[in-house]
């Protein structure tokens, strides 16, 4: 019988999971020490460290998870060649996690935050794919660089290559490449609003324009930051030496123009982490691009929330379907 994974399943239970065997170094990507210096400590016990990272929710992913690794002979999937692995080995984990939906055209791909310096796709990703499977939805989990300093735009090129990979194996995946959206969380939020990008994003690699952006609690820019409290993050994103003239070119409402994608965003008026003024300046910019957008900021949620099933925004996911496939044609923003 397999595993069934609980809010009080032991970190150290799910890392030795046979069946999780092959995804244990990417269910944090860059972080699987949490496994291993915490693994006496429970789903609920991370909770209460990580108060938006629902136990629930992650048990909830992780579950979807165990049942796809049952049924799928390969549910990891390399965009990489080995070729290109060997000439650059910090391509080696990209990766993209495989959450088959009904068989259709459209699909998600998904990149969970981790300020750049991991992928938490087991608090934030994996339970969204889950969810949207639910809804009949194929969703890709995408594990990307993270934790070098200069690291942009290497996530824009791990992005391309899962596209690419995804699209030469539509059959495979029973999907349609140019039908598809990309949602990010945080930092990936970030990853995800820059590829829309005309310098950075799509239209840089020739790929067709995404149907949609889904973005939770996403950094933009240093809105409402100081440069001292996000120094950290741009010399990740940067490197050492970066300028305002390099920050510049990474700022994602500096750089909107009327080919950008449509936007749904949720980010809680209360986040501590990354201000709501980047969500509301990114609406904003897209409001005066003329950009389809729709806008949702919960007065509580925190930041990391996920799927959010605990939280004021539960429900996002769904509502970002929704507007997907209603195509709306006008800025409307929520405000709970």
């Amino acid at each position: 019988m397999r595993m069934q994974i609980t809010e009080k399943t032991a970190l150290q239970e799910i890392y030795g999971c046979s069946l999780l065997e092959a995804a244990r170094e990417y269910l944090i990507g860059n972080g699987a020490e949490l496994f291993r210096t915490k693994g006496s400590a429970t789903l609920l016990d991370i909770n209460h460290e990580q108060p938006t990272w629902y136990a629930g929710d992650m048990a909830f992913g992780l579950n979807r998870l165990l049942e796809i690794s049952e049924n799928e002979k390969t549910y990891i999937h390399s965009v990489y060649t080995p070729e290109e692995m060997e000439k650059e080995p910090d391509k080696k984990d990209v990766c993209l996690f495989h959450f088959p939906g009904n068989k259709g055209d459209s699909y998600v791909i998904l990149m969970a935050g981790g300020g750049y310096g991991c992928v938490c796709s087991m608090a934030e990703a994996f339970p969204v794919a889950a969810k949207l499977n639910e809804m009949g939805i194929t969703a890709f989990c995408l594990n990307y660089r993270t934790g070098q300093p200069g690291l942009l735009p290497k996530p824009m090129e791990d992005l391309s290559a899962a596209w690419r990979y995804i699209e030469a194996n539509s059959e495979l995946f029973h999907v349609n490449p140019g039908h598809y959206a990309v949602g990010g969380f945080s930092a990936g939020g970030h990853a995800a609003a820059m590829w829309g990008m005309k310098e950075l994003g799509y239209r840089n690699y020739h790929l067709p324009r995404p149907q949609l952006l889904m973005l939770a609690y996403p950094f933009i820019s240093s809105v409402n930051a100081g440069q001292k409290e996000c120094e950290i993050l741009f010399t990740v994103m940067c490197g050492g030496d970066y300028t305002p003239e390099t920050l510049e070119r990474y700022f994602i409402d500096r750089h909107i123009d009327t080919e950008y994608p449509p936007v749904y965003i949720v980010h809680s008026q209360d986040d501590s982490t990354v201000p709501i003024e980047n969500a509301e300046s990114m609406a904003a910019a897209l409001h005066t691009a003329g950009v389809v957008c729709k806008s949702e900021f919960p007065p509580t949620g925190g930041h990391g929330f996920g799927l959010g099933t605990n939280s004021a925004a539960a429900g996002w996911v769904e509502r970002a379907v929704q507007f997907w496939q209603r195509n709306q044609t006008k800025t409307e923003v929520i405000n709970k």
